[in-house]
């Protein structure tokens, strides 16, 4: 008689347990709450020493910029009791959900780690772009990773991630014991408003303030994730129409004249130089003696810039004349899904191939990293690439995680030119020694440059960099080939040290990371030297070199090379430049007023380079709001005119039938 009603009552409290949450016993509570609160924890700390870096004003800026780590940590935290709560303890799913939550912690604490470590090495953030490129390439990176990795951030990082793996149970059993869990029961308060305000916390650190950068005010992981999503709308703003169509330049040709003269042309691309640190654009003649020299009989741009502060973007627009493609998987190598093209133009080796010239390139760092063999012979045309590994190396140390010391080139490019004296040839150099981790060559004596070590070892590699010039200027002396030469001497970007907050140089758009130098020195045309103070950029040495050598540059059914030869009295369009990374930054230099986009990450600056070369004193809140937004469209346009141009030239053909 009693067995129905009883029935009755245990399907009535089934139906009512499955909306609300069950009691977690004694233990499973205080297993979540020793994983869950140090996590959420953690991450604060680690904000609160990123925002010691900006020196904010007040109460109130701080608790702006500590909002979404204190939402996500909580909302984190209680996503997991809920869903741990909600499981019954005896079922096959409590250990897997145990088992996700524990991994998805250590994702958490990773990926704060990582952040916190890269945007106080580098003042970049962490974007997922970056992650996945890194990820990718995580060979070619070992040295950088290597040398970045401390011994303090190897602590940070095995105490949050092995903390995340095992400190819970440690302490739980530390402090209860291993006994048995006491069965639970449930309890009255119901599922939905805790489920609600879980998803409201993680939705609103979601959020950043009208005066928080998304990069810096959001919790890590949220910065990262959102930052693929965030980063692809920013390139394409709505209030922007589509812009124009680019014809590229592959169909290019030279055609010799009356005073065409085959000579020699030398590209000698300077790893990290950067012009500020560079004698002439600097009274200091310590460092390198050697390019000033040169100088004073050359061709000198006095405002020289990087399309994008990267080696294989510089050397694309360096030898095909054209804007490389603006990503970070290093397209240019060309490859699957490509059509085998990579750049959009033909390039120089290729131009003055069809001229019987011969070409060979020459760099003192692995061929692995930017897949730089596919680069130099498969897109650029060169005959020829001798990267570290096909160079003798007995004799010579390493100058850092990349490579060897420059001097390592010198005797076998001397012997491909013997080899090869007998037509006119173009030659191309990098060197590495500059790189960061900045390591010096055994046996080089350095000089005191500066207070910080490492800047002092980095203007030490500059002085090792400029001598190497000298070697290769003195070497064709020798061999007796210098009058019949054309040298042309850049850098393929600069490097920050901290001058804006920024260290490295792929996201550095200040003077100090994207201004180069360049000095194109024909023995012919010395003279008492020549200058162009307009802003140019790395495009215009390919029709300066053709102009030099008297050829004319034949467009065929393509289009043409948009950037005039630095001989040409013909205006030149504002300067544009990119970033490495999508939508961090790009900047508009016309004369010397210099246009920042800084995207979502921080506002907006004008600079007047004449005045202010150090870039101290932003102009924005002077500037008519009517050039602001002219300069911001034209620098927005540009990018993704560039974009486009490698969309359409990656584009599939249809096939007629």
């Amino acid at each position: 008689m009693t067995a129905e009603p009883t029935s009755r009552s245990t399907a009535a409290d089934d139906h009512q347990n499955r909306t609300r949450i069950c009691w977690l016993d004694r233990r499973t509570a205080l297993y979540l709450a020793t994983l869950l609160i140090p996590l959420a924890g953690y991450g604060i700390v680690l904000k609160i020493i990123r925002m010691s870096r900006r020196g904010l004003p007040g109460p109130l800026e701080w608790l702006d910029q500590l909002s979404s780590d204190l939402m996500f940590g909580a909302g984190f935290g209680l996503a997991w009791l809920v869903i741990i709560a909600t499981i019954g303890r005896r079922t096959p799913a409590r250990p897997i959900a145990f088992m996700i939550m524990h991994l998805s912690a250590i994702v958490v604490a990773a990926v704060s780690t990582g952040f916190h470590v890269y945007f106080q090495r580098t003042g970049s953030p962490l974007t997922l772009e970056r992650l996945i490129s890194a990820l990718g390439s995580a060979g070619e990176i070992s040295g950088l990773v290597a040398a970045e990795i401390r011994p303090e951030v190897v602590l940070l990082l095995i105490g949050a991630v092995g903390y995340a793996i095992a400190g819970p149970a440690v302490i739980t059993r530390l402090i209860i014991g291993r006994g048995p869990a006491r069965a639970g029961r449930a309890t009255g308060r119901p599922l939905i408003p805790v489920a609600a305000l879980t998803t409201a916390l993680l939705l609103g650190s979601c959020y950043s303030g009208p005066s928080s950068p998304s990069y810096f005010s959001r919790a890590p992981v949220l910065a990262v994730g959102l930052s693929g999503l965030e980063d692809s709308a920013a390139t394409k703003p709505r209030d922007l129409p589509e812009p124009a169509t680019i014809v590229p330049p592959t169909d290019t040709g030279l055609t010799a004249g009356p005073k065409t003269q085959r000579r020699n042309v030398v590209i000698i691309t300077l790893e990290s130089q950067r012009a500020i640190s560079t004698a002439p654009y600097t009274d200091d003649l310590a460092i390198t003696p050697n390019l000033a020299a040169l100088a004073e009989s050359s061709l000198v741009a006095e405002q020289a810039y990087a399309v994008m502060p990267h080696t294989s973007k510089s050397l694309t627009a360096t030898y095909c004349g054209v804007e490389p493609p603006m990503d970070t998987q290093n397209s240019e190598a060309g490859g699957d899904g490509t059509g085998g093209r990579g750049v959009a133009a033909r390039c120089l080796p290729e131009l003055l191939g069809q001229q019987d010239y011969r070409s060979a390139f020459f760099q003192s760092a692995t061929e692995s990293y930017d897949r730089r063999r596919d680069v130099i012979t498969g897109q650029f045309g060169f005959d020829e690439f001798y990267g570290l590994e096909d160079l003798p190396k007995e004799g010579f140390s390493e100058a850092n995680y990349f490579g060897y010391e420059d001097d390592v080139m010198l005797q076998p490019s001397r012997e491909w030119i013997e080899r090869n004296r007998k037509n006119p040839f173009l030659l191309g150099y990098l060197t590495v020694t500059a790189h960061h981790d900045y390591k010096l060559p055994d046996g080089f004596e350095t000089e005191h440059l500066s207070d910080d070590p490492e800047l002092n070892d980095y203007l030490n590699g500059l002085r090792y960099q400029d001598r190497f010039v000298g070697q290769v200027i003195q070497q064709f002396k020798e061999l007796g080939l210098y009058d019949d030469t054309v040298f042309v001497i850049t850098g393929d970007h600069g490097e920050g040290f901290g001058e804006h907050d920024l260290r490295q140089h792929d996201n550095t758009i200040y003077q100090e990371g994207v201004q180069v130098p360049l000095i194109i020195h024909d023995p012919q045309r010395a003279g008492g030297g020549q200058r162009v103070t307009t802003p140019v950029q790395h495009p215009a040495i390919l029709p300066t070199v053709t102009d030099l050598l008297g050829y004319r540059i034949s467009t065929g059914t393509g289009g043409g090379y948009r950037s005039p030869s630095l001989l040409s009295k013909a205006s030149r369009p504002p300067v544009m430049i990119s970033c490495f990374e999508e939508a961090r930054c790009l900047a508009r230099i016309e004369g010397t007023r210099k246009y920042i986009h800084h995207y979502d990450f921080r506002p907006d600056e004008v600079f007047d380079l004449a005045a202010d070369p150090g870039e101290t004193t932003n102009l924005a809140a002077s500037t008519p709001p009517e050039d602001l937004a002219r300069y911001r469209a034209e620098a927005l346009q540009w990018r993704r005119q560039v974009d486009r141009l490698y969309t359409d030239l990656r584009t599939p053909t249809p096939t007629p039938r």
